[in-house]
């Protein structure tokens, strides 16, 4: 195993160390922890960027991030002042500092940790011999369908947590259909960025590309586990089905991918 493959596992190894931590100190109803929970996007996003270094280069995964910090701020502003991306909500003060009294700033940094593990599944999922021009478009729609299917667990337990408040329930935990059309438009609107900026479209690494598919399975299993904390049932199953299929087409791309190279 190569060095940076060896920091990347490592690195995940400690962010799953976390959730479980997370997990076993709300099973027994211990306090809230701020610096917990704030500690589990942060060392996300360095798994996921430490990644995309490695992938792709320190320009690349800077831009990568670069962008998703500054657009999903964007949109995040934008909806807690009008409405605008995601329906009317508000943070609370329970995730710490906020950008402008607005939105606080690890949450930008949890848009990267999913979004780009969801950028490299998807793009195994896309036809190389495509036109680039629609791979990128595919590849971003993916993405975005990745990240609505986290959301639809992420989004009710974050909200029971009372992370933030929506001033515009809808019918889904009290959430409204808009916010999924955010999600997706965000990761699509990053993705389109990216790759428009010079960003490549690549799936040369393969056995690299599976601890981005594990960070995602394991940020998916431990919302569901806590969502069952707080009666909250539906939200796991969609989560547990959706995931096995992204995993599943994400295996079946890479052992395909494996076949055709030997």
């Amino acid at each position: 195993m190569r060095r940076g493959e060896l920091l990347v596992l490592s690195l995940l190894v400690v962010y799953a160390f976390l959730t479980l931590l997370a997990f076993f100190r709300d099973a027994t109803g211990q306090p809230y922890v701020l610096g917990l929970r704030a500690a589990l996007p942060l060392v996300g996003t360095l798994v996921a960027f430490v990644h995309a270094w490695q992938r792709r280069g320190i320009v690349q995964a800077g831009l990568f991030f670069g962008l998703t910090f500054l657009i999903s701020l964007l949109f995040e502003g934008a909806s807690v002042l009008s409405g605008l991306i995601y329906g009317q909500y508000h943070y609370t003060e329970r995730l710490g500092p906020q950008f402008l009294n607005l939105v606080p700033y690890v949450i930008p940094a949890a848009w990267f940790m999913m979004l780009y593990p969801a950028y490299v599944v998807a793009s195994w999922l896309v036809r190389p011999d495509r036109s680039r021009t629609w791979a990128g478009l595919l590849v971003a729609a993916l993405v975005g369908l990745i990240l609505v299917c986290w959301d639809l667990v992420m989004e009710p337990l974050m909200t029971a947590r009372q992370l933030w408040v929506w001033d515009q329930p809808g019918f889904y935990y009290g959430i409204p259909l808009q916010n999924f059309a955010g999600w997706w438009l965000t990761g699509f609107a990053v993705v389109l960025a990216f790759l428009w900026m010079g960003g490549r479209l690549e799936r040369s690494d393969r056995s690299f590309d599976r601890w981005m598919a594990l960070l995602l399975a394991v940020t998916f299993v431990s919302n569901s586990l806590d969502s069952l904390l707080y009666k909250l049932y539906l939200p796991p199953l969609l989560a547990t089905l959706t995931m096995l299929v992204w995993l599943f087409l994400f295996w079946r791309a890479k052992r395909m991918t494996d076949s055709v190279s030997l």
